[in-house]
Order: C-alpha cells, then structure tokens, then sequence
C-alpha cells in the first residue's frame, strides 16, 4: 500500500468506510495523519467531514472508519508500540495488522525470543530488537527486559552439623525460573539441587544461587 511522508512528518493513514451506506460501498479513502507532540490528529477529505478539519484520531475511527495501516517512516507496518519492558518468562505478542504473511527475528534470542506468530518471550536481563518484515517493509520492536532480584527465605542459616534448611528463591513478577545451588566448602555444609543445605562440620561457607534468567544471590551458612 502506498505512503507518502512530507517534511513536517505527515503521513497518510489509509481507511475503509464502515458505513457503505453514507458513501460509495467498499471505497478506499485517505486520512491525512500527523504527529504533534504527544498528540495524534487526523483530517479528511470528505466533503460532510470538511477538507483540513482536524479531529482526534480516535474521534476519526469511531467515526465510521475502520483504520487497514497507518503508516510512517519509522513504523511502515502500523505496529501499536515500537517499544516493550517485560519481566523474565513473560509474554508479548506482536500484532502486525491485516498480516498474511509478516516474519519476526530477534537481534538477541538469549534476550528475548521469538516464534513465528510474533510471540516474544523474554528469557534474561538485557536488551534486544526484534523485527517484523512484510512485503518489502519493516517495523522494529525495541524489547526491554528488566533484572528481578532473587529473594530468598533466608540469607544467613546457622546450623548444628547433622541438621538442614532447605532455600526458597523467588523472583516476584517473573514466571519459569529455575534455579541451581552451589556451596563454595561442601566440607562445612553442602546443598542439594532443590536447596537443601546439610551442615557437615563446623565453619563458614557461601551457598550461591543462580537464576536461569542470570540473576545470583548468596546465603552464609555457619555450622556449629
């Protein structure tokens, strides 16, 4: 579909009449688009809505026009939002409108992945781009994907040798996380893979925990 963008940054914003039966039934119309600020306006052409009479964008497409693209420089595929934070293990799903046919592509699938159907799912702390190519054109994704701490249900245990505490890590707003336990002296204390800490003798020594988003944190166990 053809676009044009002028210097100001107008562009064209293609439309459907709604309501055949006010105007010629199934015509293709032309919205003029422009961005000023934060704010979106629209004009027509139609003569009943007046040539150069600027409404909200929103007041356009309730209006009786049901919108196929709108289309820019740097968002040809009419994507809702260019930019997306997501917490490790949630989902987004990119919607590129009237698709037959849209590809997606991740800069970074350690980052953020994604399938075929434009759902990204984000796996690590980082950033990365995806994007969506359709008939010659291309909108990018910029996808954020935040750091959670861990928490953890103790950060320092004292123990008696033969005794145990098991950790329970959690990283709040996250989904999928899966964790692994290391003991820097399994002479002192040694821990299992579902966080279990056994006291073996007396001393200090650091139990680390890792998220499979990246994050670490650290437990000091001291057995009695």
């Amino acid at each position: 579909m053809d676009y044009a963008i002028s210097s100001d940054g107008q562009c064209f914003l293609h439309v459907i009449d709604s309501n055949p039966a006010s105007y010629h039934e199934s015509s293709l119309h032309v919205v003029y688009y422009s961005r000023r600020g934060s704010t979106f306006k629209a004009w027509t052409s139609y003569e009943n809505v007046g040539t150069d009479y600027w409404l909200p964008v929103s007041t356009v497409l309730k209006g009786g026009f049901v919108a196929t693209r709108m289309l820019s420089g740097e968002n040809p595929l009419g994507l809702s939002t260019l930019k997306k934070s997501l917490k490790p293990g949630r989902t987004y799903t990119i919607t590129v409108p009237n698709s037959t046919g849209a590809t997606f592509t991740s800069s970074n699938p350690t980052v953020a992945s994604v399938d075929e159907n434009g759902k990204v799912t984000a796996n690590q702390a980082g950033t990365c781009t995806i994007t969506v190519q359709e008939d010659g054109r291309k909108s990018k994704v910029a996808i954020t994907v935040k750091s959670v701490a861990i928490t953890l249900n103790k950060t320092r245990v004292s123990l008696k040798a033969g005794r145990t505490f098991t950790l329970t890590p959690s990283q709040k707003g996250t989904t999928g996380a899966t964790y692994r336990f290391h003991s820097s002296d399994k002479q002192v204390a040694t821990v299992s893979k579902q966080g279990k800490i056994t006291a073996k003798a007396a001393g200090t020594c650091t139990i680390t925990v890792t998220s499979s988003f990246g994050e670490t944190a650290t437990v000091k166990v001291t057995v009695k």
